[in-house]
């Protein structure tokens, strides 16, 4: 999460401003500090922001280790809605981003 603040700092994010968030797919290194990002600055970012996210943003992620297919996670709907209200989930077709408001 350091890195991400970080980022915010050096990029002048005024983050009450910020009018969506983003995730291209599910992988965990494109959202594994969403959910540290909410928690500490979900109070400032406005309500009902679009979170656009990939088609397979929440499917399971695994990895082969020692010839065995072993869980890595997911990024979690119900998560996110613990920590924001969730207005709607609207899938497009493959590659492209589909809302979901937080």
């Amino acid at each position: 999460m350091h890195g991400v603040n970080q980022n915010i700092e050096l990029l002048k994010i005024d983050l009450p401003m910020v009018e969506a968030l983003g995730l291209s797919h599910g992988h965990i290194d494109h959202w594994a500090n969403l959910l540290p990002l909410l928690k500490q600055h979900g109070k400032i970012l406005k309500k009902n922001l679009p979170l656009y996210v990939g088609e397979e943003t929440f499917a399971k992620r695994f990895v082969n280790k020692d010839h065995q297919m072993v869980s890595i996670g997911r990024l979690s709907r119900e998560d996110i809605e613990t920590l924001v209200s969730l207005k709607s989930l609207r899938s497009l077709s493959r590659h492209r981003l589909f809302p979901v408001h937080i």
